[in-house]
């Protein structure tokens, strides 16, 4: 498949990049490769370009194996800089270690498209990844932990769950001789690990369920939780349950933001209208004849969120189904990586906004949109009108979402989101008024 995308000067190969034929040429020059698939883009145009790709190596005996890779292209010469530095030397040195059939292929610059090629588990953002991913080092770390409880990680390498190059990634160990049989274990890309570990223990003491944060690395940037069970909320989309557990998950956050973290990182409502209009300006040049559509509408975000005074509170930072797991015994909140303060409209806008679009999906989650909204708002001073405008611009930030997902009408796709945004303007909601005034209806 090849986006339907403009052609990049500075990226002059990223449609080869993203093609799936042209891909598995140019990656199978240097890999063994059996398949390769275009799963995720990161694209800032005329800088850079992060293709992550699902890849079959074929092994030396004949077998195959699954993995993830990712292409980084960029238009300067950062790709050949990083394959060359003394950091890619010491991961490619452990990979080989862990993978001796691919060995120091586990990292490849290509000239042809200027851009660096990473097998999992290098990556030179999350240079701890390659550790983690080694039972013996994890176990070294967890030695290191002063929690004798854990217990150890069982030979065999870990269970990706999610991973993100270059930003996180979160692993899944099976443990022996511990209090634990199983252990989730979290690399960032930064140091916010030690607060974010303080801030979780917080939560939990303020009687907020999430997942308790076992020990923390801050050589490693990793954090380790215990595993929780339960259902993904967003599995029961369309199975007519999901609207059921959105009182919960309204009290559940309600009691998460009532938490005072003064140590997190302030964003204020200044700053989510700067971050709303990057992203106007970055969909506008992947989709340029939707250009004045999108200046309205953000121009009528912006306008109202600069009447919004500053409401910083704790909030999640990426609030919806996906991040909520429910059983007997409730509800319990996952992901706090994101955490910071902010207004709390921010993270109620997020799940409506996901509720909505998801909707318009075909998922059925209407009901549950509707039945969030007036559960938040049973929860707090806001009214309806003061929540449309976050629900307006967190509409508009997951606009990128279609295209970054190569999903194959992400033309149309990301039209429709900018549609839901607009309708939250026009259906007569979207004035800001705090616990002043009623909705407008």
């Amino acid at each position: 498949m090849t986006l339907a995308l403009a052609h990049d000067p500075r990226l002059p190969r990223l449609l080869d990049a993203l093609d799936e034929d042209t891909a598995m040429d140019l990656l199978g020059g240097h890999l063994p490769l059996v398949r390769c698939r275009p799963r995720y883009v990161r694209y800032k145009p005329g800088t850079s370009c992060l293709v992550q790709y699902s890849i079959a190596l074929r092994l030396p005996d004949g077998r195959e194996r699954e993995t993830t890779a990712h292409l980084t292209m960029y238009a300067d010469d950062r790709g050949h800089r990083r394959a060359d530095s003394g950091r890619m030397r010491r991961l490619l040195e452990r990979a080989t270690k862990l993978a001796p059939e691919i060995g120091r292929r586990h990292a490849v610059f290509l000239p042809e498209l200027g851009g660096l090629v990473q097998v999992l588990p290098v990556d030179h953002d999350l240079p701890a990844l390659v550790r983690a991913a080694d039972p013996c080092s994890m176990n070294i770390i967890i030695s290191r932990s002063s929690r004798p409880d854990i217990g150890r990680v069982r030979l065999g390498p870990p269970r990706l769950v999610r991973y993100k190059p270059g930003r996180k990634a979160l692993l899944l160990f099976d443990l022996a001789e511990g209090a634990y049989d199983r252990l989730y274990a979290k690399l960032l890309e930064d140091d916010r690990g030690a607060m974010l570990f303080a801030a979780g223990a917080a939560l939990r003491d303020a009687g907020v369920a999430t997942p308790r944060a076992l020990m923390c690395s801050t050589r490693f940037r990793l954090i380790a939780h215990e595993p929780v069970a339960g259902t993904q909320l967003a599995s029961l989309r369309g199975a007519g349950q999901l609207e059921g557990w959105m009182e919960e998950a309204a009290i559940g956050l309600a009691r998460l933001q009532a938490v005072e973290l003064p140590d997190l990182p302030a964003r204020t409502v200044a700053d989510e209208a700067a971050t709303l209009d990057q992203t106007v300006r970055w969909l506008a040049s992947v989709l340029p004849e939707l250009t004045d559509r999108l200046t309205r509408v953000g121009t009528r975000i912006g306008g109202v969120l600069a009447n919004v005074a500053n409401d910083l509170r704790t909030v999640h930072g990426d609030f919806y189904d996906d991040q909520i797991l429910v059983s007997d015994a409730g509800i319990t909140i996952l992901d706090l990586d994101e955490l910071h303060r902010a207004h709390p409209l921010t993270d109620v806008g997020n799940m409506l906004a996901h509720l909505r679009s998801g909707d318009d999906r075909g998922d059925g989650t209407g009901p549950a949109h509707e039945r969030f909204l007036r559960a938040a708002l049973a929860e707090s001073r806001y009214t309806v009108g003061d929540v449309a405008p976050f629900e307006a611009a967190a509409l508009l930030k997951l606009a990128p979402g279609p295209f970054r997902r190569l999903e194959r009408d992400w033309p149309e796709r990301i039209e429709r989101i900018v549609s839901l945004a607009e309708s939250c303007l026009t259906d007569g909601r979207a004035t800001y008024a705090g616990s002043r005034l009623t909705a407008r209806t």
